[in-house]
């Protein structure tokens, strides 16, 4: 049975793409169904749609055939911008009021308008004062599994009429009044389902994070996005930036660069021990920063540095000074002496490259039991053998640069 022909044809819109069709129909019966170009078997989706700027977002088809680049990159397209007028006159059937109040949310506007439908002026009354917790309903199916919005209508009429908390509950999060009123302090704008499911993990962790992450979200005004990103993602930084800070770098223009290098700032320090840097104001951010990744630079060349290789350098042969030329070098020749850097640091074996016009190879020298060094490896590529010319040519230099060990 065509599901599509129990609708009122003037509230039914047929769109189509590629070589599928997708039909909506308009609020207040608000279903979406789907189908390929050539059968009659509907199937019922949840539309993607912008409200705001009164577009539907259809699925792309993968093509097999990518050649022609400029016909990808125009199927590629998400948005539809076809039967304009058709398009229209689906909106048109929303009432302004829901518009008014969908159009304010990132995303999930197609579930977002089904919750007013189903839900009613309640649910409007909640995208108006806690918009968070409305975004959290329409997507539960997401967030919990286990319980469906749209079977529990009733439950849910009364949890946003007296128990709120209820709502988180169900969603994972902490319940409580102060959760609630937190959450009353997110914009609509700013909501982001993977950074709420984020915040979620972060606090219901026991822990130092947990308790600094409720008590800046309870201490600030307004919560805009990044300041949920910077709590749920980069929650590492809280132990090294004080209050004023932190509400300064979520207000700074560019917060995504600096929050970033604070990070890899914090990595460092774990890393190499260093002392990260007190921060009064972010006006000094990039002294701080400089100061910072010069100790950090400094410390890595010390530990990266090798002893001073016993023998000079010539036009053709050089020594490996630093274990990450040493690495990149044995990359490069596909050769295992990355792993020779205690070796070199104890002073059991030299490391240097010879390049000698079009040839590559990797010098390995020790002390032989005379005192004087000797040749252990002189390899190629892939440890391939190397021309009688270039072979000569280290073992001359080594001639006349060979000495006793002191």
């Amino acid at each position: 049975m065509n599901p599509l022909k129990t609708f009122d044809k003037s509230n039914l819109f047929v769109l189509q793409k590629d070589d599928y069709l997708l039909a909506i129909v308009g609020y207040p019966e608000w279903r979406g169904f789907v189908t390929a170009a050539e059968t009659n078997l509907w199937v019922e989706v949840i539309p993607s749609i912008n409200v705001a700027k009164q577009t539907v977002i259809l699925p792309r088809k993968k093509r097999k055939d990518s050649k022609d680049k400029d016909a990808v990159t125009e199927n590629e397209k998400k948005r539809l911008k076809i039967d304009r007028n058709e398009i229209k006159r689906f909106f048109l059937t929303i009432p302004s009021e829901i518009i008014e109040s969908v159009s304010c949310f990132p995303d999930s506007h197609w579930e977002l308008v089904k919750a007013v439908k189903l839900i009613g002026s309640d649910f409007l009354s909640l995208i108006k004062t806690n918009p968070a917790l409305a975004y959290i309903i329409v997507n539960m199916e997401k967030i919990n599994p286990s319980f469906l919005y749209y079977a529990n209508i009733e439950i849910l009429q009364r949890m946003i009429s007296t128990k709120r908390k209820e709502i988180l509950r169900l969603s994972g999060f902490p319940d409580t009044e102060r959760m609630v009123k937190i959450f009353s302090k997110i914009d609509a704008k700013d909501l982001d389902l993977k950074l709420l499911l984020q915040l979620k993990l972060v606090l219901l962790k026991d822990g130092e994070d947990a308790d600094r992450v409720l008590q800046l979200f309870s201490f600030t005004k307004i919560i805009n996005k990044n300041f949920i990103h910077l709590l749920s993602v980069y929650t590492a930084l809280l132990k090294n930036l004080n209050d004023r800070i932190i509400f300064e770098l979520v207000e700074d223009p560019e917060y995504s660069t600096k929050a970033a290098i604070l990070l890899q700032m914090h990595q460092d320090s774990v890393k190499w021990k260093v002392k990260f840097p007190l921060i009064k104001t972010m006006d000094d951010f990039d002294e701080i920063k400089n100061a910072f990744n010069k100790k950090v630079a400094d410390l890595r060349d010390k530990v990266d540095r090798f002893p001073p290789p016993p023998l000079a350098d010539n036009e053709y042969i050089k020594a490996i000074t630093l274990e990450s030329q040493l690495i990149s070098w044995s990359k490069k020749q596909r050769n295992c002496v990355r792993d020779y850097g205690n070796k070199i640091r104890n002073h059991r074996s030299y490391i240097y490259k010879v390049v000698y016009q079009n040839e590559e190879a990797t010098l390995e020298i020790r002390w032989d039991k005379s005192g004087t060094f000797f040749i252990s490896e002189l390899s190629g590529f892939d440890n391939r053998a190397v021309s009688t010319k270039l072979k000569n040519i280290v073992q001359e230099w080594l001639r006349l640069n060979n000495k006793k060990r002191v």
